[in-house]
């Protein structure tokens, strides 16, 4: 499927949920063996009490773990949470990275165990 050659709706929850989702699946098949060695990793991670996707990202790196594509952090993210490894704590946080601009960003917490 094309993306450049389909009609868009401005404002269509449900189209916009299923682009998102095509676009993770298609950044996690084009980085499949990276991202089965970070869950995998990440696994046997120390977490701190709270940390964020950037955290995430950099402990991954130390490790040499790095993406053919940068949105492949966020699909990375996105199954941490499917899988029930981390959980979003709806608060939030400014990265380090300045490449992000001081964004705001979602602070996580490992799901279950002391952290909980």
């Amino acid at each position: 499927m094309n993306y450049d050659q389909e009609q868009f709706t401005l404002f269509d929850l449900p189209q916009s949920r299923d682009l998102r989702n095509r676009g993770i699946n298609k950044v996690t098949g084009n980085n499949t063996l990276w991202h089965e060695r970070c869950i995998a990793a990440l696994a046997l991670y120390n977490w701190p009490p709270y940390f964020t996707g950037e955290d995430i990202r950099r402990h991954c790196i130390g490790l040499g773990l790095t993406p053919v594509h940068p949105n492949a952090w966020g699909a990375l993210i996105n199954q941490l949470v499917k899988r029930k490894m981390i959980v979003a704590t709806g608060h939030y946080s400014q990265p380090k990275d300045v490449r992000s601009h001081a964004r705001k960003i979602q602070l996580y917490r490992k799901w279950g165990g002391q952290n909980a």
